[in-house]
């Protein structure tokens, strides 16, 4: 029996400019001054569907005539210090269909939702990595690689200091990838970029 084995990284990476508000006060004396960055932190930074034989996968939602071994859920924290702008950019190898690549020639479906920020349900929006929006705000975000999206709240881009979200990640493959000849490893690696 042949089988597939699935594996998915991810990648946590904070940009230089992350803080961008710094602490202006000064330290009191004796103590030493604030950290002023920013932590990023998954619930499973290694996602492991195992090894499944292609009897085991499922059919894609939505996917006609394509396979895929289930959706993960992952939770992602951001916590800042100072309260400031929180831009998120998802970076991933591209598949020949435009979204995230899983193994040769899979892909995977990346869905963001159920936003918090400093505890408030807030809507997400696609946006530039300087925060200039590019769309509406919406519940329920499919990013692709390489996009970046920011916190809304009544239609404009909020600020806080911790922000929660969900990713929910199924990878796809169609019927002739599923029959693998021989054991196959696929895998993806995602890099979450806090701006």
């Amino acid at each position: 029996m042949k089988y597939l084995s699935g594996l998915l990284f991810f990648v946590l990476t904070l940009s230089q400019g992350v803080c961008a508000e710094t602490n202006q006060q000064a330290a009191l004396p004796g103590m030493p001054p604030v950290d002023g960055r920013c932590h990023l932190s998954v619930s499973n930074s290694n996602v492991d569907y195992g090894v499944l034989s292609r009897w085991q996968l499922q059919q894609a939602t939505g996917v006609p005539q394509a396979l895929s071994p289930g959706k993960r859920l992952v939770m992602v924290n951001v916590m800042c210090p100072y309260s400031e702008n929180m831009r998120v950019t998802l970076h991933g190898d591209l598949s020949s269909h435009g979204d995230f690549r899983y193994g040769n020639t899979g892909r995977m479906r990346v869905n963001l939702f159920s936003a918090q920020l400093d505890g408030q349900d807030v809507d997400i929006a696609l946006s530039t990595p300087e925060g200039v929006l590019l769309k509406g705000p919406v519940n329920t975000l499919g990013i692709m690689p390489e996009q970046t999206f920011t916190t809304v709240l009544n239609g404009q881009v909020t600020q806080g200091k911790a922000l929660t979200f969900r990713l929910e990640l199924e990878p796809i493959l169609t019927e002739s990838e599923a029959r693998a000849t021989s054991r196959q490893v696929s895998q993806a690696n995602l890099n979450l970029e806090l701006r």
